[in-house]
């Protein structure tokens, strides 16, 4: 009987391979501050903020709500990866409303970055009047090794 001097997961530049004892765990949205409140969203995607920036070796479902508490209703924009219109979705929030879920767990991964902005016209004085909020759940491959066997979809 001999020991075995190959690695339980595979040999990657960091630890970003590094087996965890947990298959799946609830996150703060990468672009919120560090006790995860609200996301102030500016006017025009010229503007956007960055809500969240996906793992590159994990699975992360995004929940996202806002909030509007302006007199008018606003238009929410959220870029999937990109401002352009084939990947933003625009989402009417109406006047004194929140919190309202705007994107109800959607899977992304690779590094993808979700984008927001609204229509809402800055009044001098005035705050822009919606903000987002949100959670990650984040699953782990089931296998490092092998891609194929999926993400631990439980919830826990």
């Amino acid at each position: 009987m001999g020991f075995s001097n190959k690695t339980s997961y595979p040999t990657t530049p960091g630890s970003s391979w590094a087996i965890s004892p947990a298959t799946h765990a609830r996150y703060k949205l990468s672009g919120a501050n560090s006790y995860n409140g609200p996301i102030d969203i500016p006017s025009g995607s010229a503007n956007k903020v960055t809500l969240h920036t996906c793992s590159e070796v994990a699975l992360d479902e995004l929940y996202i709500y806002c909030n509007n508490y302006h007199t008018a209703s606003i238009n929410l924009f959220l870029g999937v990866g990109s401002d352009s219109d084939a990947a933003t979705i625009k989402v009417a929030v109406a006047a004194g409303t929140g919190l309202v879920q705007v994107y109800p767990g959607t899977p992304h991964n690779n590094s993808m970055e979700m984008y927001a902005w609204s229509d809402r016209e800055l009044v001098s004085g005035e705050s822009n009047g919606i903000h987002v909020t949100g959670f990650v759940m984040r699953h782990y491959l089931i296998d490092p090794n092998d891609e194929s066997f999926g993400y631990d979809g439980t919830e826990g």
